[in-house]
């Protein structure tokens, strides 16, 4: 047997996840599909190493919409500070950045470091 593949039950708990070769999957796939409709995830192994996992319609769509809210979560975050960076001020500091010369870049990054010192 191989170790257990933990993954999460509707519930949120953390379980052992029932394991099925890809053989047992090939030939039972019935009842494969009556357990991860009834349980949760179900492991595939195949040579003795989990390879696939069979989710339900319910989860599969759990997953994707809960991926799908991150993305625009994200993309909400980028559009909002693309916009705040798009004031005049913002636009002529970024220009006067691209404007320095690198010795002058090289002199602010060198100023900006602080040395920790010692004991006095």
């Amino acid at each position: 047997m191989t170790s257990p593949i933990v993954v999460r039950n509707r519930r949120g708990e953390l379980i052992d996840a029932p394991q099925f070769t890809a053989s047992q999957a090939k030939h039972r796939f019935g009842e494969l599909l009556d357990a991860a409709l009834r349980i949760g995830p179900v492991a595939i192994t195949k040579q003795r190493r989990p390879s696939a996992v069979l989710i339900s319609l319910e989860d599969y769509r759990t997953l994707t919409q809960a991926e799908d809210r991150a993305l625009a979560a994200l993309s909400a975050e980028f559009d909002r500070r693309f916009e705040a960076m798009q004031t005049p001020g913002a636009v002529a500091a970024m220009q006067r950045a691209f404007d320095t010369p690198p010795a002058q870049l090289a002199t602010f990054a060198a100023a900006s470091v602080q040395v920790p010192q010692g004991p006095a």
